[in-house]
Formats: structure tokens, sequence, C-alpha cells
């Protein structure tokens, strides 16, 4: 499976932190992912091909306007705080990866702009896994 990052020339400011039942508000389930330079807008990319299984476009959700991929091994992979969404993308439409999903915002519960990215087996709250494979492409 081909991977790409997410966001070019970027860096990840806060990694995964994996649940633990004796502080379960440590939990970070993604990566948070901005880029170099604060006065250009950041380009997303799906950074693995899949189904789109979910489009939000409710700007005050948790996650603001946020997209869903569902990946060949049936993990979701999502893309959360988006200022826009790319307007050709449609729920069941194929995704690969490389391309574009929308521009990095800072929608919903979001302290400034960046790129939330997870992997979770499904799209209710749940355990994410860690998504090393994409962190690797920043080190």
């Amino acid at each position: 499976m081909q991977i790409c990052k997410p966001v070019d020339n970027a860096f990840i400011f806060r990694g995964f932190i994996p649940y633990n039942s004796a502080n379960p508000n440590l939990y970070h389930g993604g990566l948070d992912i901005d880029g170099n330079d604060s006065r250009i807008p950041y380009s997303v990319f799906c950074s693995k091909s899949g189904i789109i299984a979910y489009i939000c476009t409710d700007i005050k959700s948790t996650f603001g306007l946020w997209l869903a991929v569902r990946l060949p091994d049936n993990y979701y992979s999502i893309y959360a705080h988006l200022n826009e969404i790319y307007s050709e993308l449609y729920v069941n439409n194929k995704i690969d990866s490389g391309s574009l999903i929308g521009i990095m915002g800072s929608t919903g519960l979001s302290t400034g702009r960046h790129l939330h990215y997870e992997e979770r087996p499904l799209l209710s709250r749940c355990i994410a896994r860690n998504p090393t494979d994409v962190a690797a492409l920043y080190l």
C-alpha cells in the first residue's frame, strides 16, 4: 500500500498518546500536524487509498469539518479540523493516496490551525491505533 504525507512541508507537534485507564485524559488518538509557515494555506492529501465513508460539514462538531476514508483493512483514517473540503469528494467514492482532500484549518474544538489525523476501527468514539507508518514520513 502506498502511503504519503497528509500535509507537505509540515511537522507533527502532538503525537499519538496511547489510552491509559489510570489517566484517560492524557489519551490523544492521532497526530496533530501543522505547516511550517502560518501565513499560507496548506493542502491536505489522502495518506492511504480507500473509500470515502463520511464527510462532516458541521463546523461546530468536535472535529469541525472532517472526512473519513475506509481503508482496505476496514480501519478508517480521519482528517479533522479542515477549513475546506474539496468539492469533488463524495461518500462511497474511491480516493487514492496523494489525492487532494481539502485545506488545513481550525474548525470544531480546535485551539489553532492544524490537521488532526487518526486511524480507528469504527467511526464512533473508540480507541484509535497508532499511525506509526504515517508518523514515520515526518522523521
